[in-house]
């Protein structure tokens, strides 16, 4: 089974009270790891998603897995983060997040909305240069105190 991991050095990016998480797979392994997409996410979660190629199926369930292991934190377990209008994480009520991918690594962060003072969370981007992760960079949003 693959699992993500707690990330301090994203962690560190973002208030206390965050958790971060992070899935590293090289491009074959996560192949192999996530041939079974389906069993990885809710079925409200496939529903949305399992009409999509193969390599956004897997980009989503990554970056699904991530955010329920960061969920799992806060003692959240079998929550559906479906996709809002413009692909968006919908939060279950009283979190905030943010969740990232490409090819070979996926992560999230996930907060209570009363512990990191915002109702929306600034965007975590990661950059594949090569065969590795160069960066992962968060925007900050406007009077939500992030840091850089």
């Amino acid at each position: 089974m693959v699992s993500p991991q707690p990330s301090a050095a994203l962690g560190k990016l973002f208030p206390a009270g965050v958790v971060a998480t992070e899935l590293r797979q090289p491009s074959l392994l996560r192949a192999q790891a996530l041939l079974s997409e389906q069993s990885l996410l809710t079925s409200e979660e496939w529903a949305c998603i399992m009409h999509c190629h193969g390599r956004r199926i897997q980009d989503f369930a990554g970056g699904r897995l991530c955010a329920h292991y960061a969920l799992g934190a806060f003692g959240m377990a079998d929550v559906s983060i479906l996709p809002g209008s413009d692909r968006e994480p919908l939060w279950p009520a009283g979190f905030t997040g943010s969740i990232t991918h490409t090819e070979g690594y996926s992560a999230a962060v996930v907060g209570r909305i009363e512990q990191v003072g915002s109702n929306r969370c600034s965007g975590a981007t990661s950059v594949r240069r090569g065969n590795s992760i160069s960066s992962c960079s968060v925007r900050r949003a406007a009077g939500a105190g992030w840091r850089r």
